[in-house]
Order: C-alpha cells, then structure tokens, then sequence
C-alpha cells in the first residue's frame, strides 16, 4: 500500500493552480450567462401575458411556454 506522503513539484503545482483558475473563470462566466437568460425571460413576460411569479419551462425547439409543475409536497 501506498502511504508515503507526496508532494507536486513546482511546475506541476503552478499548471494546476493556472487550470483550477481557468475552471473557476469559467464558472464564474456560466453563472453570469444564466443570469442574463433568467434576466431577458423576464424582461419578456409581460409581452406574452405570463405571470412573473410562476415558473416556466420553454421547449427551445418549438418556442411552447408551459407553466412548470412544482413537486407535491407529503
């Protein structure tokens, strides 16, 4: 079995480090996108008659909005 304690050695460190950063910019760059989405769909609403405090599923192929069902709670 493997026990031995190891450690990365610098250059190796430093990619990881450059590629966790990279993974968080483009988390960071996700989040703000969906923000934006969430931000025109209700920007929108209004011009289609939907209710801003309900939730919504839009199928991207044929444009049709339905009312999102909510899980029934026991």
């Amino acid at each position: 079995m493997f026990n031995r304690k190891t450690k990365l050695d610098q250059e190796d460190l430093e990619e990881l480090r450059k590629r966790t950063e990279l993974i968080n910019q483009h988390i960071l760059i996700s989040q703000a996108l969906e923000a934006q989405k969430q931000s025109f769909l209700m920007s929108r609403f209004s011009k289609y008659g939907l209710d801003i405090t309900k939730q919504y599923d839009i199928e991207l192929k044929t444009g049709m909005v339905t009312e999102a069902k909510t899980p029934q709670k026991k």
